[in-house]
């Protein structure tokens, strides 16, 4: 393979890079994590759970939902994606568009150096631009997704919050779960009571 195709394969490389990295990227913006329901009962009870989406809470939650849907038939259970601060959201994005960069950067660069001494460093990356592009994309990925992880686990009846991950810093056991509901339930069925929302 001559320098001029191995450079078109390079640009050929790239191109093809950024634009995936692009449309994954306008994708993302576009899609939210859609609210799930289940029990579509008005005036009912509702049961609000919002959760780290990208923590893998997606399973607890509907783990949650299959134990107190046979308990609780009568409320109305909802879950949504807990949203990071915004700083956080857009520092991932930040640091996406530094990773695309990076690796556009290694890919196309060749002769940055031509008049200062070129680092050791810079030698070897330019030597293996492959594992470097890899192991940029995995440490941006890794970056990207710390930001945005919150390791919320938030769940309110009625928008009165009766647990939260974030505060106790740990899950509820169903039995604890169900044990609060029951609370509430009983709070809510009191007879002249105006604080609770049926």
């Amino acid at each position: 393979m001559d320098a001029s195709s191995c450079k078109n394969l390079q640009r050929l490389c790239l191109y093809l890079f950024v634009g995936y990295a692009l449309i994954i990227q306008a994708v993302a913006a576009e899609k939210e994590v859609p609210g799930t329901r289940f029990g579509e009962s008005v005036g009912a009870l509702t049961l609000n759970f919002h959760y780290c989406y990208s923590c893998g809470y997606q399973k607890a939650f509907d783990g949650y939902v299959n134990i107190l849907r046979t308990k609780f038939p009568q409320i109305r259970i909802q879950g949504s994606n807990y949203q990071p601060p915004v700083i956080n959201y857009q520092l991932a994005k930040l640091a996406f568009l530094i990773k695309i960069v990076s690796i556009a950067w290694v890919l196309w660069s060749s002769g940055l150096f031509t008049i200062v001494n070129t680092p050791i460093r810079w030698n070897r990356q330019q030597a293996t631009k492959l594992y470097a592009c890899v192991m940029i994309f995995f440490l941006g990925n890794a970056i990207e997704g710390h930001l945005i992880m919150t390791g919320a686990f938030e769940i309110s009846l009625n928008d009165m919050p009766i647990w939260s991950k974030l505060q106790a810093r740990r899950m509820p056991s169903p039995q604890e779960l169900m044990q609060i509901i029951h609370n509430q339930l009983q709070f809510c069925d009191q007879p002249g009571n105006p604080n609770f929302v049926k």
